[in-house]
């Protein structure tokens, strides 16, 4: 039985609704292979190298952004009898505030909220203790970059089998319950591809690409010395030049 069918039953409806679930993802996915990587609508790494790395309008808005989500406390509480009790230290809050060896809660979730605001998508690994007494437990959290993060489909009934991360000929396979994939809304439905969240930058890549030529075409001015919005000679000889008298070229310099 997959997700949606238990989520059915659990809600209450019936078996038809859930087969009439099954029949809309037969036709919704009907063209997505057991074990393929789902395609990406736009270019993850594009977005950060040619967006978010160069461009100082798009780097402020994103850090900004994901430097305030970092900062937000995180509690755990207990319910006790209707009341919502607020708990001193819990395991969960060890992971929360000391994801990995290599990151704390700031950097570790400013990268994630980052990931998330230019591509739509964040990815979080969360390995699990395979034995012991704390089999199952969740005990360290890492990011996966998302423009190196794919889908992986296990066909009509199974749309969400997996992730892989692709690293230069490498690859590294997780399964569903390993990762935690959160994303923004993805309205464009085509195959599978809405199953990745829609980056915010796509929308504005126009405007952005704009931006970059802007401010390259003013440095290009500023390296060559030159009047922004002038064309003029520099030939000793040319005819316009030596019918100039010394006053018209003096008002000339001051113009300029």
């Amino acid at each position: 039985m997959g997700f949606w069918d238990k989520a059915m039953q659990a809600l209450g409806f019936s078996k038809e609704l859930s087969e009439a679930t099954r029949y809309y993802n037969e036709r919704r996915f009907k063209y997505l292979g057991i074990n393929t990587p789902l395609w990406k609508e736009g270019n993850d790494e594009k977005y950060i190298t040619h967006g978010y790395q160069i461009n100082h309008q798009l780097y402020s808005i994103v850090s900004w952004k994901a430097q305030k989500s970092a900062m937000i406390d995180l509690a755990v509480y207990e319910n006790r009898q209707g009341k919502h009790i607020k708990l001193e230290s819990h395991e969960a809050l060890e992971v929360l505030y000391k994801p990995n060896s290599m990151q704390g809660k700031s950097e570790f979730f400013e990268q994630f909220y980052g990931f998330k605001a230019l591509t739509g998508n964040g990815y979080i690994y969360t390995p699990k203790l395979e034995s012991g007494a704390n089999r199952g437990k969740i005990t360290e959290m890492h990011i996966l970059p998302s423009p190196l993060t794919e889908i992986v489909s296990g066909g009509v009934f199974n749309p969400v089998k997996g992730y892989k991360f692709i690293y230069g000929d490498k690859a590294m396979d997780f399964k569903a319950d390993d990762v935690l994939h959160s994303k923004l809304a993805n309205y464009h439905y085509d195959n599978g591809s809405e199953l990745y969240g829609m980056s915010p930058v796509m929308a504005a890549w126009k405007l952005l690409q704009k931006s970059n030529s802007n401010i390259e075409s003013s440095k290009k001015g500023f390296d060559n010395q030159g009047a922004a919005g002038v064309l003029y000679e520099k030939a000793t000889d040319s005819p316009m030049i030596g019918n100039l008298t010394r006053e018209q070229t003096e008002k000339l310099n001051q113009d300029l």
